[in-house]
């Protein structure tokens, strides 16, 4: 039952993973600039899949937990440069990296 679950949000979380980067390629053709934090967002959806996914039991206690902490640190960072990038307002497009208005 457990491996159901986890099955079904793996591909719940897979198919939202396509959509955003559908809706992404489609906003880029549109106004030719590509929105960065939606692209970190992407990875940050993408991590969580592969926590969800992650299977300790085929792996050692030690290399599950390293496993962890870079998984960890992969979303630390992530997430301190989606803060950074909506802070800021930073796209990017043909003419270059630039703020949004």
């Amino acid at each position: 039952m457990s491996t159901e679950v986890t099955g079904l949000l793996g591909a719940f979380l897979l198919v939202l993973i396509v959509v955003e980067l559908v809706d992404t390629i489609k906003a880029y053709f549109k106004e030719n600039k590509i929105h960065v934090e939606i692209v970190i967002l992407l990875a940050i959806i993408a991590v969580a899949r592969k926590v969800l996914l992650l299977d300790p039991g085929l792996m050692s206690p030690y290399e599950f937990g390293f496993e962890m902490m870079s998984i960890g640190v992969i979303i630390l960072g992530l997430t301190a440069g989606y803060y950074l990038v909506k802070k800021a307002g930073i796209t990017a497009g043909p003419d270059g990296i630039r703020r949004s208005e």
